[in-house]
């Protein structure tokens, strides 16, 4: 019965149950990471962050980026600190969660920016789908948009024993046209962390003063995602289902 827990079924093969179910590319899942697991997260090379569970389904976090790297000024180093908390109904019912992330923001810049976001995921840890309203407040003095709406809409499904694949979705409320960002891709398990792979593309909508223009682009998408037990990456005890 215990080792049945820790399979699921996927088109009559039993699999051990998605050890990562908790976030996709950049977004949480309505998944909580229990009391005390942490999980390493870097996306696009320098956004670097890391997630804790905590009791009641409620998750804290931070991050940076360290653009010291590049141009040698310790003031121009962008961090934010992260919440959330999930409410579940039962097993197979939609899992409801509000959040929110505050970014301390270059001193040139003379402001701080927050976003709060609430969300609602259907599915299971395998195969899930959570659709979210999303609200952006930027404070710093040259904000072309102080505060934004946006619509997201994510989903992740199983396609193999170690592989999931991932889509980000984001529609933000700006001046027209509306911009918006899709990033689309795989997640593979190995035995020690989680590899990432996809792309990036979308629209951003600009305003100069005078006239408004809303470039396209698209850019390639490497993570990492490293569950850690103390001071141990614990994704293969993960995957033997412990």
């Amino acid at each position: 019965m215990l080792v049945n827990t820790c399979l699921s079924a996927q088109a009559g093969v039993f699999y051990k149950t998605n050890p990562l179910p908790t976030h996709y590319f950049l977004a949480p899942t309505g998944f909580s990471l229990k009391d005390g697991e942490r999980i390493y997260h870097n996306q696009f090379i320098a956004i670097h962050h890391v997630s804790t569970g905590k009791a009641n389904n409620k998750v804290l976090g931070w991050g940076f980026v360290p653009t010291f790297v590049l141009t040698g000024d310790l003031d121009y180093i962008p961090v934010w600190v992260s919440g959330r908390k999930s409410f579940s109904f039962g097993e197979g019912r939609p899992k409801i969660t509000i959040g929110g992330v505050g970014i301390d923001l270059p001193k040139k810049n003379e402001g701080d920016a927050f976003a709060l976001y609430s969300s609602v995921t259907f599915g299971n840890k395998d195969k899930n789908l959570t659709a979210g309203v999303l609200g952006i407040n930027d404070a710093t003095k040259n904000a072309r948009f102080p505060f934004l709406w946006a619509i997201t809409l994510h989903g992740m499904v199983r396609a193999g024993l170690r592989t999931w694949l991932i889509t980000e979705n984001y529609v933000l409320q700006t001046p027209e046209p509306y911009s918006f960002l899709s990033i689309h891709g795989v997640r593979i398990l190995k035995p020690k962390f989680a590899f990432e792979a996809g792309l990036a593309f979308g629209r951003l909508s600009l305003f100069d003063g005078e006239t408004s223009r809303a470039p396209y682009f698209a850019l390639p998408v490497l993570g990492l995602k490293i569950p850690f037990k103390g001071k141990t990456s614990r994704m293969a005890e993960l995957l033997k289902g412990q």
